[in-house]
């Protein structure tokens, strides 16, 4: 069989044509299995796009992103560090509802994949959230505060999994964990450092129990940033229950001022 030789610009030409064609659109990964396969082989993360197509914020953000505008904002945010995956909440029921709940629509997550042999639950590798539809620039901040947050968040975690006991990386993972909106993740780590907590995902009422080590130095940081996830949860009562916990545990030293101002008994003659 005669084999037809293109010309070498040629070839340069509908190679170039073919990048450039490639780069306009995000790419999506086809399914969540290929997705964590390019990310553990890439060593990035996974942007798990979560749509139902009965909801417009759905469409819509599909739109956004198969345009030439949010491919290149994206690049520009965050280069090519993620790989992305459309999850539908009906047909992906399973791994959508492990990442994010049964409830969740439309959401945009970022999860580290497995690389371990071992099977991990994902919600446990999850590394941020930004519910509902959002414009654009938006979702390229939140991707490049996750990119930043990258090395840290990875440190961290290597270390609470070399040592599940070691309050310090589990607070300095829960801090950036809580600031990406991954907030069922960070009130497990909290978790694990006071004992029993008021069941946030499940909105029960309950006040927060007696931390198990009084004592530990990470229990007064821990109380501190299970006040701040109260609050981005919109939980007042159970913010201020567990701040006066916190004033209770840890009441604050006399000042300078109050000490001059404390009386004195009269020395005895």
């Amino acid at each position: 069989m005669r084999r037809i030789a293109l010309p070498v610009g040629l070839v340069l030409l509908l190679v170039g044509w073919a990048l450039a064609r490639r780069s306009r659109v995000v790419e999506f990964a086809p399914d969540w299995a290929t997705a964590e396969d390019r990310a553990v082989a890439d060593g990035c993360w996974i942007v798990a796009h979560i749509r139902r197509d009965d909801r417009a914020g759905s469409r819509a953000l599909d739109e956004l992103l198969d345009t030439e505008v949010a491919c290149r904002a994206l690049r520009d945010a965050t280069g090519e560090r993620f790989v992305h995956v459309r999850l539908e909440s009906t047909s992906d029921h399973a791994i959508v509802t492990s990442l994010a709940g049964p409830a969740t629509a439309v959401a945009t997550l970022v999860v580290q994949p497995n690389s371990t042999a071992a099977p991990t639950d994902p919600a446990d590798r999850l590394v941020g959230r930004l519910d509902g539809f959002v414009e654009l620039n938006t979702l390229c901040r939140f991707l490049a505060d996750a990119d930043a947050m990258d090395a840290p968040i990875r440190a961290s975690a290597a270390a609470l999994r070399a040592n599940p006991n070691d309050h310090a990386a589990a607070l300095a993972l829960a801090e950036p964990l809580l600031a990406l909106g991954a907030l069922d993740r960070v009130e497990r780590l909290l978790t694990a450092i006071l004992g029993s907590t008021p069941s946030t995902s499940l909105r029960e009422s309950a006040a927060p129990a007696e931390p198990p080590c009084p004592d530990d130095p990470s229990v007064r940081r821990a109380l501190e940033l299970r006040i701040s996830l109260f609050l981005r949860r919109g939980q007042i009562e159970h913010a201020l229950e567990t701040r006066r916990e916190l004033a209770r545990r840890y009441p604050p030293a006399p000042s300078a001022i109050d000490a001059d101002r404390t009386p004195t008994m009269p020395a005895p003659h």
